[in-house]
């Protein structure tokens, strides 16, 4: 049964225990009180329940009274487990600069396809003054040097630059930053060549972990050599946990289908592993002893307690294996509850396990519960259990059947609400890719670990078991694309509010409990009310005029135009060089899910540089787009048409989506209502110079409000606009050209524009130091307002043609 005071009464204590500490977790996450003052308040109410119960003498204070006293420790807990206040001094050195750093390599290094990437805890910093800084913290490394192999447990001096990790604050944003803080990683660094490495002493890792980690090194190693992409990758990271690559398309397909919880080491993976290790070691007690030593062996123990015993070592071994994610670590815990329930044969409870826990790791690391994959977890192994009580209706189906629908519906519909806050997105088709897919995975999980270990007595036993894995795997891929490509198989839209994500929570608990309580049949009418009222689709933001919105997309451009009328504009779309992190997907598409955009109208690329460009090839697979414009084929340094592996990714993306797609030149206009685009350069019979000269250059102008949008123009371009446009240049704001490079100082050609604000484009702290000191000084002296991205974040303009105002993200976070 599930009525909903047995959640929290007798039968399972620990779910009271559960809520109360939580309950202090939030208060000390939201009260601005001191450490001090949640300790104290504790034992106030610890001394006032002693002194109640020796007057009253009533059992019932007991277990009130304790959890009034978990409240204010939960506060505690969290309070000093709170980062303290200012920029650790590791963070404050991640500034672009060469040091020379010392630290110990502390994970498993992650093979991508031509980069190795680890976490070095750092001991020590000299800068190339000789100063040395003891610090405290982490940094992520990339090697891109095929002669280092870098080993868990290796002491490492090595000189690079320390670079920061990029914040993206933007409205509606992820801030990568603190996601990275909370892991206690300050900053970046990466080898290219082998004399940035002075030293390195091997082995003085933890013993424990040095063994597990050569093992999973070996088992990493035959998936390599004897797979191919994207199979090897899916299996490395399925099997062993490592971030391994395979194609963004294949991921987005599982997004979309809503089975991306199979490409992650998930409390689903453990709990394959767990009954596939309990099985093995219960029928090797049943068929490897001798009758004889069974019936003796019977007396004492059950085969099933012996091979629960024997399991969890097993388990443990694997949670370390794959570095133990929460839903990992969350999953050991709830299967060895289980596993000792069978040992001391104890019934065993799922919600009071889970509650356990969830317990457990929140006294570990108060502030999980902030965590996606905390939350994700631990909220659809509730209703998956909720789902697992429910009575089964008089339907002329078997039990196992009623179970194998009802389950995967309840999941698909728990972990929506949650997706859809944090991705801006959620499947319609999960529930039923589920019930297929995830049976399927259940079998190549523990195939492809049995191939993998068998690898180790012998590599050609790996490779015939490791066949059945790949046929699955491929059958999975092939379904996976199958339902990804049904109509509406997911749908994008606007992130809810944290008030309507627990409405709709509250309302499907409450549904759930229509079999058991009556509690259920009033609560749910005014609960669907809210649920409506809340969750009713948010009329978009009605402005007077133009909306444009500067994003934060580190070293890159981005910029987003919302009209009058509705139309919406993106201008470039950010990028990093080889794609090694989606920027479009992961920075550009939530700031436009969070401003409620469907479509996008008018798509403009200045030049296809890959901090322009790459963003826009995960918009234009997300979002439908109108039109595409760009400069005339831009040309490289040998006068032949511009061409790049990125570049053409995007013309052929494009092209299968049917996006109109036309070329623009200086002299050309497009007004969009009230607004008028003017396009300044290049020239129509083209500009010889760099990718960057022939970048597009426009004049957004509204009423008597005017932008001046200059892509990457250097001196040269600006010479060339100087001279042949110098009446159409005068803009109120100026987005700086080249994100304030030193080569695109030329002050003749930003007197023409004299604009009253200055936009900046440029990540925190860049290696290339932009925006120079040249442009900083020359507009402070003109008395133009500066705006950096690297400092404010992403910069909003919201004029009505007369009057402008403009706001910082950062002031927001």
């Amino acid at each position: 049964m599930l009525p909903f005071k047995s959640l929290i009464m007798k039968k399972r204590p620990l779910v009271s225990i559960f809520l109360a500490y939580a309950a202090g977790l939030l208060l000390g996450r939201f009260l601005s009180l001191p450490a001090a003052t949640y300790l104290i308040a504790a034992l106030i109410l610890l001394s006032a329940g002693g002194v109640i119960y020796y007057i009253l003498r009533k059992p019932l204070i007991i277990p009130v009274g304790i959890l009034l006293v978990l409240i204010p420790l939960g506060g505690w807990r969290q309070k000093i487990n709170a980062p303290p206040s200012g920029m650790p001094l590791l963070q404050q050195l991640a500034d672009n600069n060469r040091y020379k750093i010392k630290g110990r390599i502390i994970s498993f290094p992650q093979q991508y396809n031509s980069r190795k990437q680890f976490k070095l805890d750092v001991k020590e910093i000299i800068s190339q003054e000789g100063k040395v800084y003891p610090v405290a913290g982490q940094i992520q490394v990339n090697v891109y040097n095929k002669q280092f192999v870098p080993e868990y447990g290796a002491d490492l001096e090595i000189i690079t630059r320390l670079r920061p990790v990029p914040a993206y604050r933007n409205p509606g944003g992820f801030n990568y930053r603190d996601f990275m803080s909370r892991r206690n990683i300050y900053g970046s660094a990466t080898i290219y060549k082998p004399d940035q490495i002075i030293h390195v002493e091997k082995g003085n890792g933890n013993i424990i972990l040095s063994w597990v980690y050569g093992l999973k090194t070996r088992l990493s190693r035959f998936l390599r050599e004897n797979t191919q992409q994207p199979y090897q990758g899916i299996l490395r990271t399925i099997l062993l946990g490592e971030k391994s690559s395979f194609s963004p398309r294949i991921q987005e397909q599982f997004r979309q289908t809503g089975t991306a919880h199979i490409l992650s080491i998930s409390g689903l993976h453990l709990s394959f592993v767990a009954l596939l290790i309990f099985r093995i070691l219960r029928m090797s007690v049943l068929w490897g002893l001798p009758p004889r030593h069974l019936l003796q062996l019977g007396k004492y123990y059950k085969p099933s307690q012996l091979a629960a015993f024997f399991s969890l070592p097993f388990l443990i071994f694997y949670t370390l294996l794959v570095e133990s994610p929460v839903a990992t670590v969350r999953a050991l815990i709830m299967v060895s509850v289980y596993l000792l329930g069978i040992i001391i044969e104890r019934d065993r409870d799922l919600f009071n396990s889970l509650a356990f826990a969830a317990l457990v790791i929140l006294i570990w690391q108060p502030g999980a519960w902030i965590e996606v994959d905390f939350q994700l977890s631990f909220v659809t192994v509730f209703f998956l259990f909720a789902a697992i009580y429910l009575p089964q209706p008089p339907l002329p189906i078997p039990a196992w059947l009623f179970q194998g629908l009802t389950v995967p519906i309840i999941a698909s519909l728990a972990v929506s609400p949650l997706t859809a806050y944090h991705f801006q997105q959620i499947s319609l088709i999960g529930f039923i890719a589920n019930i297929i897919i995830v049976p399927l995975s259940s079998l190549l999980i523990p195939i492809g670990l049995v191939a993998a270990f068998a690898s180790l007595l012998a590599v050609t036993l790996g490779q015939i078991l490791v066949a059945p894995a790949l046929w699955l795997l491929q059958l999975i891929l092939y379904l996976t694309q199958f339902f990804s490509q049904i109509p509406l198989a997911a749908i994008n839209l606007s992130p809810p509010t944290i008030p309507q994500v627990v409405s709709i929570y509250a309302l499907l608990f409450a549904l759930l409990q229509l079999p058991h309580t009556r509690l259920a049949y009033y609560a749910i009418l005014p609960l669907i009310f809210i649920t409506g009222m809340v969750f009713r689709p948010q009329a978009a933001s009605i402005h007077p005029g133009l909306e444009i919105t500067v994003l934060d997309v580190g070293q890159g451009d981005s910029t987003f135009i919302k009209f009058p009328n509705g139309e919406n504009m993106l201008i470039d779309g950010g990028g990093v060089p080889n794609d090694r992190f989606d920027i479009g997907a992961q920075v550009v598409a939530p700031v436009l899910r969070y401003k409620q955009v469907k479509r996008i109208d008018t798509m403009i690329l200045t030049h296809p540089r890959s901090e322009h460009l790459n963003g826009l090839k995960a918009i234009i697979r997300q979002f439908p787009v109108g039109r595409i414009l760009e400069a005339l084929p831009f040309q490289d340094a040998d006068c032949k048409e511009y061409d790049s592996r990125s570049y053409r990714q995007f013309k052929e993306l494009a092209t299968q989506k049917r996006v109109a797609q036309q070329y623009i030149y200086g002299g050309q206009e497009l007004t969009i209502d009230q607004a008028q685009i003017i396009f300044l350069h290049p020239p129509q019979e083209g500009f010889k110079g760099g990718i960057s000269d022939q970048s597009l250059v426009f004049k957004l102008r509204y009423k008597r409000f005017s932008l001046l949008f200059t892509g990457d123009l250097t001196r040269r371009g600006q010479k060339y606009l100087a001279k042949t446009r110098p009446q159409d240049l005068s803009a109120m704001i100026l987005k700086a050209p080249y994100h304030g490079a030193a080569q695109a100082f030329y002050p003749p050609f930003s007197d023409l524009v004299n604009p009253k604000a200055v936009i900046f484009t440029a990540a925190f702290h860049n290696r290339y130091r932009h925006p120079n000191r040249k442009h900083l000084d020359y507009y402070h002296q003109t008395g133009a307002q500066i705006y950096r991205t690297d400092y404010h974040g992403a910069i909003l303009i919201n004029t009505n043609g007369h009057d402008y105002r403009i706001s910082i993200a950062a002031d927001a976070s």
